[in-house]
């Protein structure tokens, strides 16, 4: 009697855990997790999926939650992260009311908001490039350039033709896990910048190699801040090459110290 009874509250507790995450509708495309609640701070609304595009959420320079709904988003949320110009940004920011030919209202959410150090503040969109061709694409950046204008702001529409190239994607979305400063030690940075003096390009695992008998630690805890630098770009790194294969990193990729890096 007592094992029935343990077994029928296992049923009841998955039953109740089964339900509980699916009313949270805790959806997760590549490592990122995005849950049904309020929108997040600053944003206006709250991304939706049609069960066709990945959605989810990051956090921005300010640790605060931002959103995309479709890979492209995603992947232009990443180099608004990597671009040193930019402050910090944010998702789904504003709404834009504005109306047709005809006198019939319309409204629009932009994707971004993006704050620049030198002051700049633009309004960021993606758009797929023969969607911008339709009427109704045509009005809705009208009514947004207009908006911009008479702010003193810039509006900026990015296509797949602005995204890089699918290698540098995959690199992107491998380098991305290595953004926390947690990954980044001082010891580590010096050594592989020294070695790397001169304007030298060195291939990636003869370098790591190199510092972790220098240093004498763990390979692997070197890549932790070798990544976390290429990631912030104070590296560079042979372009159109996966940094990983199969998990490891790739013998044939090289790097040097990036031309005005600042550490």
């Amino acid at each position: 009697m007592r094992i029935a009874k343990t077994e029928s509250k296992l049923c009841i507790d998955r039953f109740i855990l089964h339900h509980f995450y699916k009313n949270q509708s805790i959806y997760s495309q590549g490592g990122i997790m995005a849950l049904k609640r309020r929108p997040p701070e600053d944003n206006v609304r709250r991304v939706k999926t049609n069960s066709k595009n990945s959605w989810g959420v990051m956090t921005n320079q300010l640790s605060k939650t931002t959103q995309f709904e479709s890979d492209k988003e995603y992947i232009l949320e990443v180099m608004l992260i990597r671009d040193h110009k930019v402050d910090f940004f944010v998702s789904q920011p504003l709404v834009i009311e504005f109306f047709d030919e005809e006198g019939n209202r319309h409204t629009y959410t932009p994707d971004f908001k993006v704050f620049y150090k030198n002051g700049v503040i633009k309004i960021v969109e993606f758009s797929m490039f023969e969607k911008r061709q339709e009427p109704s694409i045509r009005r809705r950046e009208k009514a947004a350039r207009d908006y911009c204008e008479e702010r003193g702001w810039e509006y900026v529409v990015y296509t797949e033709r602005d995204l890089p190239s699918n290698t540098e994607v995959e690199n992107l979305r491998t380098l991305h896990k290595y953004m926390p400063r947690a990954y980044f030690q001082e010891n580590i940075c010096s050594a592989i910048l020294d070695s790397l003096v001169g304007d030298k390009k060195i291939h990636i695992l003869s370098l790591s190699e190199c510092v972790s008998k220098m240093l004498g630690i763990p390979q692997p805890v070197v890549h932790n801040t070798l990544f976390h630098m290429i990631w912030n770009a104070w590296i560079s790194y042979t372009p159109n090459q996966l940094i990983f294969i199969d998990g490891t990193p790739n013998r044939k990729v090289k790097i040097w110290i990036t031309s005005g890096a600042q550490l």
